[in-house]
């Protein structure tokens, strides 16, 4: 728990400059305006909303994708300073919703902030795996080029070796 609330206030942080900081004459809200992506995975729904509550300077909106994933295209900007991403979802979102928030993301400059689970979401879209600067890795697989095996932690259980919280 304390992890994801250092990782929250790192979202926080980051949004704040995603926000225009060369001394033009910008109206800034007095809170930061957030979009928070959740579905396609089970998670703790209390404590994660409580901690975004207890965030004095944040307000967000939910979304809950695929289902709402229209919301992701340009206009978007003018309600949200950020979006912060929590969802895994499979098979993800169509063609002209990916085009839309690639173009959100390209021409407004908003903020994208990709948490945990989220870096397992939409497998079959290599473009999302740039805007958020990284995929989790299920299985051999070649990015850009270079192969990837096995990830490691499929390996630790291979050999059978424990964690040490597991004494």
């Amino acid at each position: 728990m304390k992890r994801v609330f250092a990782l929250l206030a790192g979202v926080a942080f980051v949004s704040l400059l995603a926000s225009p900081l060369n001394g033009a004459d910008t109206e800034r809200p007095a809170k930061v305006r957030i979009l928070l992506t959740t579905g396609g995975h089970a998670f703790e729904v209390e404590p994660f909303y409580a901690m975004f509550d207890a965030m004095k300077g944040i307000e967000y909106t939910k979304a809950e994708m695929p289902k709402e994933a229209g919301v992701l295209k340009p206009g978007l900007e003018k309600e949200c300073d950020c979006i912060v991403m929590y969802d895994m979802c499979k098979p993800g979102i169509t063609p002209e919703q990916q085009e839309a928030f690639v173009k959100l993301v390209k021409d407004s400059g908003i903020g994208v902030v990709s948490m945990h689970h989220n870096l397992g979401a939409h497998w079959d879209w290599d473009e999302f795996r740039k805007i958020i600067g990284g995929r989790f890795i299920l299985k051999d697989t070649e990015l850009d080029g270079k192969a990837y095996g096995n990830p490691s932690y499929r390996r630790v259980l291979e050999q059978g070796i424990r964690w040490a919280a597991e004494k």
